[in-house]
C-alpha cells in the first residue's frame, strides 16, 4: 500500500538525512532545506526507513518533481502503512512575511483547490513513473479543512489501486506552515483500516511541525 509519490503538497527539502541518538529515549534527526539546517526529535514509535525500504524511499523522494523530501519516518517495523513525510517546494524563496500572514495567504490559495488539484495531477504522473504503472491513486475527498496559529490544514481520503486490482483506502492529514524562514508541509498518512482519523493525522503533522527547530 502506498500514496508515496502522491504527496499532494507544495513542499520539499534536501535529501540530506542524518540521525543520531539525542538521548536513550529520543532520536534526533538533522536535515537541510536548500542549505538551511534543521533538527527534529523522531516521534515515539517511528523509525527511519532501512535497507531496501530506504532505497525505495529515496527513489520516491527523488521522483517528486515539485518537492524535496528531507524527512521520511515510518511506523517502526512497517513501511508505507503509517508514516510521515516532511516536504518543501523545490526552488521556493525564503519566506519573508509574518507566519500568520503566510498561513492566511496559503489557506486562501488552497481554498481555491487549483493548487491541490494541479499538484495532485503532477503527483500522479510522478507516482506512475516511479512505480512503472503498478499503482494509481484516486482522490475521494481532499482539501483545505481549516487553519490555526501553526498550520493551514489539508485532509481527506485517497484510494490506491494496484495493478492486480487490489485497493487500499488511505487517510491523509497535512500541516502547511513556516519553520524558520522555510515553507514546509508535514504530511501524515495511514491506512483507513488502522483506525486513524484525518483529525488525528493532522494533529500528528502539527506536532511534528512544532518539533522542527532551525539550527
Amino acid at each position: 500500500m502506498t500514496t508515496r509519490g502522491f504527496c499532494i503538497s507544495m513542499v520539499a527539502g534536501a535529501l540530506a538525512l542524518t540521525a543520531s541518538a539525542a538521548s536513550a529515549q529520543t532520536q534526533q534527526l538533522g536535515f537541510k532545506i536548500d542549505g538551511d539546517r534543521f533538527v527534529v526529535d523522531v516521534p515515539d514509535g517511528f523509525c527511519l526507513p532501512a535497507g531496501d525500504d530506504a532505497d525505495t524511499a529515496k527513489q520516491y523522494a527523488s521522483g517528486d518533481t515539485r518537492n524535496v523530501t528531507p524527512v521520511d519516518l515510518q511506523r517502526c517495523g512497517t513501511f508505507e502503512q503509517d508514516y510521515v513525510l516532511v516536504k518543501s517546494p523545490r526552488g521556493l524563496d525564503k519566506v519573508t512575511m509574518a507566519k500568520e500572514d503566510f498561513i492566511a495567504g496559503l489557506a486562501a490559495e488552497l481554498e481555491q483547490q487549483f493548487p491541490v488539484n494541479n499538484g495532485g495531477k503532477q503527483g500522479l504522473i510522478d507516482l506512475r513513473e516511479e512505480t512503472e504503472g503498478d499503482r494509481d491513486v484516486r482522490v475521494v475527498n481532499f482539501g483545505l479543512s481549516g487553519t490555526d496559529d501553526q498550520c493551514a490544514y489539508l485532509g481527506g481520503e485517497v484510494v490506491v489501486t494496484f495493478s492486480d486490482g487490489k485497493t487500499e483506502p488511505v487517510y491523509v492529514g497535512s500541516c502547511g506552515t513556516v519553520v524558520g524562514d522555510r515553507h514546509v508541509f508535514v504530511h501524515s498518512y495511514a491506512r483507513v483500516a488502522s483506525g486513524a482519523s484525518v483529525q488525528s493525522l493532522q494533529a500528528r503533522s502539527r506536532a511534528l511541525s512544532e518539533a522542527i527547530t532551525p539550527r
